[in-house]
């Protein structure tokens, strides 16, 4: 979420002066907000850098002009006053590494949706990385040259039909 980077005071006046705009001349009624962090700040700076989002996506639906969404209902109730509904999504875990709990925090603060991995590997889980499988929790199975056709491999133990 590029309004992070700038100061506080300006988060929600750069979102309605820069992104506002072309989001409604796009006819966007919902935007996810990703809550994602970079490189640069893993792993020490990645829980401060994510609360830094998060509260960024508070300050810009304060702003009157978005609502951030928590339920199915909140969305319905903010694109028919006319506003733009906000979901955050928390793409990878390294604000929580091990710690699991704190999701019931990221939960209290609006985030609604977690993808446990996202362009790589974190503590939580495995992932995919430069091609190789993952070790850990999620297993990268590699998809079919063409998805379309059935597979002649069988699973061990699974016969032919007749």
């Amino acid at each position: 979420m590029l309004v992070a980077g700038h100061p506080p005071h300006r988060w929600a006046s750069y979102f309605r002066e820069h992104w506002y705009p072309q989001l409604r001349a796009g006819g966007v009624g919902l935007q996810v907000l990703p809550v994602f962090v970079d490189e640069e700040f893993r792993p020490e700076g990645a829980l401060r850098e994510s609360l830094r989002m998060i509260e960024a996506a508070h300050r810009i639906a304060d702003a009157n002009v978005v609502a951030l969404c928590r339920t199915g209902p909140d969305i319905d109730a903010a694109i028919a006053s006319g506003h733009i509904a906000l979901v955050l999504v928390q793409e990878g875990c390294p604000q929580i590494d091990t710690d699991t709990e704190l999701l019931e925090t990221f939960a209290r603060l609006g985030v609604r949706v977690v993808s446990f991995t996202h362009f790589g590997r974190t503590s939580a889980v495995g992932g995919q990385v430069q091609g190789q499988a993952a070790v850990g929790a999620v297993q990268v199975h590699p998809v079919r040259p063409d998805p379309f056709q059935p597979s002649r491999a069988r699973p061990p133990g699974v016969a032919a039909r007749r």
